[in-house]
């Protein structure tokens, strides 16, 4: 954590002594106000569906002049709208270190990775918030849950005190539940920015899932390889327990929608090999005249390192492309070495072009505001805040078919959202489903699509 950023967070701090103290800040649309106690792996109650012939549409940048106005019903847009940001912001813990640091020397102040996380991402929004030129004002309240489901209680009552018309976050699953249970009965916006499970939204048909799922990592992975490989015979590799049982047969079902759309000779050939965790033979899933594209649904890491072993002896096969699930690469377990050399592919929410001027002037921005590079949660909140802002702006509280369908495109992450329904047919939520591909190649990521 860097000097400036201890400094403004100790400001913050200061502020959450004094409840609901106001600050205004440079642009008059923008209103920050702090209040004091401010990887999904259960299987859904029920089948869920996306609606697949939505997944890829033509990309549109979501903006004032790539949305018209005139086609889309404005509903419920206000000149004031009050929002609760609860995030981990850690303020007990940290005014605690503080406290007991026998030197007070920021550079060696250690904070936790919750709090890093909250304060990047709201330098990031607040950063964009002074650049939108925008018509209503919006009223930032911010509760610190302290990553903790105990304190999720007293906040809710906070809210409701307050009469908000839009909920952001938590980090912390069960807290997130709480938070969308209040936001289902009472109608509200509810913006999850981290989380990618599933369950949190608790069918609320308003809950906005920024992170996609692990479903949307299959289903990008597929598309992947029926757009870009010719002939692509997919092996979905799993373990048997329900969790992996669950995503096999939603690989299995989404292939199969696909397959029905296309002539019999163009079928996508696919093949569910169900295997344990303490072997690997994987000359039985590989056929030597096709051309082999492997779903590894595996978190196991005595498997993964003994599957990678096995993959590296075969890395100069151009017939064989492997998908490792999110997370692989940052294993410290794992050698890297085979991540490296054996064509391994990921998919990733977000990409970062270091190098790319929109990134360059950002970096150049924050470092002058904060005195250190952006972490990649400033570049989130700085997008997060451009696409949700600017749209309610326009658009009002009812904004759903303002967005669906169209991609908004950062400097960090791209959004395209859809609906996704329940077996009855229901809006149960509505997710982000663009996802980045890349590799490492020689130790480097390497974007591939």
């Amino acid at each position: 954590m860097n000097t400036k950023s201890i400094n403004y967070f100790i400001l913050v701090l200061t502020m959450l002594l004094f409840a609901c103290k106001t600050k205004q800040i440079a642009s008059e649309s923008e209103t920050i106000r702090f209040d004091e106690y401010n990887a999904d792996t259960r299987i859904p109650a029920s089948p869920e569906v996306l609606e697949i012939d939505t997944l890829m549409p033509e990309i549109a940048v979501l903006d004032s002049a790539a949305l018209d106005a005139a086609s889309v019903e404005i509903e419920n847009k206000k000149s004031v709208y009050k929002i609760a940001v609860v995030f981990p912001f850690m303020e007990d813990s940290m005014r605690r270190a503080w406290i007991h640091s026998k030197d007070k020397n920021f550079q060696e102040f250690k904070i936790s990775q919750e709090t890093e996380t909250s304060i990047s991402f709201m330098e990031g929004m607040i950063m964009a918030l002074k650049k939108l030129k925008l018509d209503s004002k919006f009223e930032l309240i911010y509760y610190d849950d302290n990553n903790d489901e105990n304190r999720i209680d007293g906040i809710i009552e906070k809210i409701k005190a307050e009469s908000v018309d839009i909920i952001i976050g938590s980090s912390n699953k069960n807290n997130i539940m709480k938070l969308a249970a209040l936001a289902k009965a009472n109608n509200l916006v509810h913006l999850s920015p981290f989380s990618p499970s599933k369950s949190a939204s608790l069918g609320n048909p308003k809950y906005y899932m920024f992170e996609p799922s692990l479903e949307q990592h299959f289903a990008t992975m597929i598309n992947f390889g029926v757009d870009s490989i010719e002939d692509p015979h997919f092996k979905f590799i799993y373990h048997a327990n329900p969790v992996s049982q669950f995503y096999a047969e939603f690989v299995s079902n989404y292939i199969d929608v696909l397959n029905d759309s296309r002539e019999l000779d163009k079928k996508i050939n696919y093949a569910l090999i169900e295997t344990p965790t303490d072997g690997v033979k994987m000359d039985n899933w590989i056929d030597e005249e096709a051309n082999n594209i492997l779903m590894v649904n595996s978190f196991n890491e005595t498997f993964i390192h003994t599957f990678l072993k096995q993959l590296n002896s075969r890395s100069k096969s151009n017939k064989l492309i492997t998908f490792g699930m999110p997370g692989w690469e940052d294993s410290q377990i794992l050698r890297l070495e085979y991540v490296s050399s054996s064509n391994i592919h990921f998919t990733k929410s977000s990409w970062i072009d270091w190098e790319s001027p929109l990134v360059v002037a950002f970096s150049a921005e924050y470092n002058s505001k904060y005195g250190s590079k952006p972490k990649e949660t400033a570049l989130l909140g700085y997008d997060f805040a451009n696409f949700i802002f600017q749209t309610i702006d326009d658009y009002g509280l009812n904004f759903n078919k303002a967005i669906l369908g169209k991609r908004y495109i950062g400097i960090n992450r791209d959004f395209l959202f859809q609906k996704v329904l329940s077996a009855e047919s229901k809006v149960i939520r509505t997710e982000n489903t663009n996802l980045r591909i890349y590799k490492i190649e020689d130790f480097e990521p390497i974007l591939v699509k």
